[in-house]
């Protein structure tokens, strides 16, 4: 099985396990599958054996707040959570209205930590609950729909420059 470490831990609340308590407590034992902290206070994250998506991680400093690294408890949720990332850009939904668009992300993730880690990734109002090795793919394809979206757009502009008025 392969491990993803981040270099930049998350904090982990009273009672979420740790290397040390999952070989005492059976209920961390269940959860040291999937996550765990290392004696020097960092996350590991053991992927399923399916998941060969899983790799070495290091986050890149600056990115992220410490409520977004930070897991805390939500009682309604009964499970650990980040706080959200999300985009500057709000949804693009043409069947609500701009009130509504503007009160939603186009896109945003957290982390949640229930019975496993998972990312919950948001488009608009649509949420997926991810395993860290599909939200990298997701990642990435949303990198490559970027540079092709962009081409995409050059190609609207000369058709426009040439024929017809955009919009904006």
């Amino acid at each position: 099985m392969t491990h993803s470490t981040h270099t930049a831990p998350l904090t982990l609340p009273d009672g979420l396990c740790s290397a040390d308590a999952s070989v005492t407590n059976p209920d961390c034992a269940r959860s040291r599958e999937f996550m765990w902290v290392t004696p020097d206070g960092q996350i590991t994250m053991q992927a399923p054996a399916d998941e060969d998506t899983a790799r070495e991680h290091t986050e890149p400093a600056g990115l992220l707040t410490e409520a977004q690294t930070t897991l805390t408890y939500d009682e309604g949720l009964d499970a650990h959570r980040t706080a959200r990332i999300e985009t500057d850009m709000r949804d693009v939904d043409s069947i609500s209205s701009d009130a509504e668009n503007a009160r939603t992300a186009l896109f945003s993730a957290e982390l949640v930590v229930a019975d496993r880690a998972e990312i919950w990734f948001g488009y608009g109002t649509t949420i997926g609950e991810v395993s860290p090795g599909k939200a990298r793919e997701i990642a990435a394809a949303m990198r490559d729909f970027a540079d092709r979206m962009e081409a995409l757009c050059d190609v609207a502009d000369g058709i426009a420059a040439a024929d017809y008025e955009t919009r904006d």
